[in-house]
């Protein structure tokens, strides 16, 4: 997930900072990447044929000579079991959903009524209002009760796919996968003991290193969705990534801080202070009120020795929110359902929730834990590495026998002159 909202107050605050390039840019360079999410997202676009986009992803980078080494997940440190717990939560709710909505269509077919919750789900579906969704619908006479017709049905069952898949989980053994494919194509992996993004940064150029001669030898950036990365303090972040075309977004971190006004210290309290994987946001205080205060007080610490009142009231006021939302949680009424909706779509439920003994200290103390965990970085003592350029093609076939790949695919994507980029 990385720094709340951070790439969109970029965006919108400092559009020139995040340009827009292509990875033939880049040819030649080393770059670190932190392939989690990458497998999250073709597991949820692909479905089981996701593979096929990793090795698409592999023969863009093949194409323009960009040496890329891949970083798997290891285990995440305590300060995130809440966060976890948050994202497990909120897929107990997205099953429960997709479950009711299934029960709602099996109870249309036998009574022909149509539930509040597939209402709900058409007007989100087609973005409209009730007018335009009645059009969609006819009456059967001689009882007024309304009926969904074919096309409607199509595009709720198309809506519950789209939310089945958003509910895949990355196994160990879907990271094995990758790295046969990796020994197979030459592509240097490494093997994290906690954070991906913790190694990534260690291995690559950092603006908290610049002294550092052996800097000059690191790989040039990160490539990664999470935004976290430039929190951590590495150069360059590399996202939003084309396996079609290899158009990319690139953030280059010195460029940053200089547009911003920030010292390296005081952006990485600006993004704590936001709200990150670690630690809570202060309740009701967007980016830009994060900004205003890192402009004025210049620390997490003087921020909270000379705002405890606001602070205090705002997590007062944040607890008061969370009770009344569990008091009405059994509550049923349309207006409900529609703001559950809305939580399990754009996952505001876990931005909501604050622990019922938050209190102002505790925050204070969360927060002061997140800088040590992102600036704990150190050079770290393992080299990147340039891809081996010697494919072995018997190894290629029983690795997609054992994956179940189409050898076809490979053939059509991997020719011999792909190696004369080299």
């Amino acid at each position: 997930m990385g720094v709340k909202n951070l790439k969109k107050y970029i965006r919108e605050k400092y559009p020139n900072e995040i340009q827009k390039m292509n990875l033939s840019y880049f040819y030649g360079q080393v770059f670190m990447m932190d392939i989690m999410s990458y497998i999250y997202k073709y597991k949820v676009t692909m479905g089981d044929r996701w593979l096929q986009s990793f090795i698409h992803l592999i023969k863009l980078f093949k194409t323009h000579n960009v040496h890329v080494n891949i970083v798997f997940e290891g285990v995440s440190p305590v300060e995130k079991n809440k966060e976890r717990e948050q994202r497990r939560e909120q897929r107990k709710k997205q099953e429960q959903r997709i479950k009711d909505i299934k029960n709602d269509i099996h109870e249309y077919h036998k009574t022909g009524i149509i539930s509040d919750l597939l209402r709900d789900v058409l007007e989100k579906i087609n973005k409209t209002d009730t007018d335009k969704i009645n059009k969609l619908l006819h009456f059967n006479a001689p009882t007024p009760t309304l009926t969904i017709n074919y096309k409607t049905l199509e595009q709720i069952e198309e809506y519950i796919d789209k939310k089945e898949n958003q509910l895949v989980t990355v196994t160990e053994n879907d990271a094995n996968k990758i790295k046969d494919i990796c020994d197979v194509f030459g592509v240097p992996y490494f093997q994290s003991e906690n954070e991906a993004e913790t190694l990534c940064c260690r291995m690559c150029k950092n603006v908290k290193d610049q002294e550092n001669k052996e800097q000059n030898k690191a790989p040039l950036g990160v490539i990664s969705e999470d935004s976290d990365v430039l929190a951590y303090g590495a150069n360059m972040l590399v996202c939003d990534l084309n396996i079609s075309n290899g158009d990319c977004n690139v953030i280059y971190l010195p460029s940053l801080l200089k547009s911003m006004n920030f010292s390296y210290n005081e952006f990485l309290d600006f993004c704590i202070l936001s709200g990150t994987d670690y630690n809570n946001n202060i309740p009701g205080i967007g980016t830009i009120k994060c900004l205003e205060l890192m402009r004025k007080y210049k620390s997490i610490e003087t921020i909270f020795n000379n705002e405890e009142k606001l602070i205090d009231k705002k997590i007062n006021d944040a607890k008061l929110k969370s009770m009344k939302r569990k008091n009405d949680k059994n509550k049923e009424n349309k207006e409900n359902d529609k703001e559950l909706d809305k939580e399990i779509e754009d996952g505001s439920s876990m931005e909501n929730e604050i622990e019922d003994d938050m209190t102002t200290m505790k925050l204070y103390k969360q927060m002061k834990r997140s800088r040590e965990l992102f600036d704990d970085i150190e050079q770290s003592t393992q080299k990147s590495k340039y891809w081996d350029t010697n494919i072995d093609n018997s190894k290629v076939c029983e690795c997609c026998l054992i994956h179940n790949i189409e050898p076809s695919l490979i053939e059509k994507l991997w020719s011999n002159d792909i190696k004369l980029l080299y």
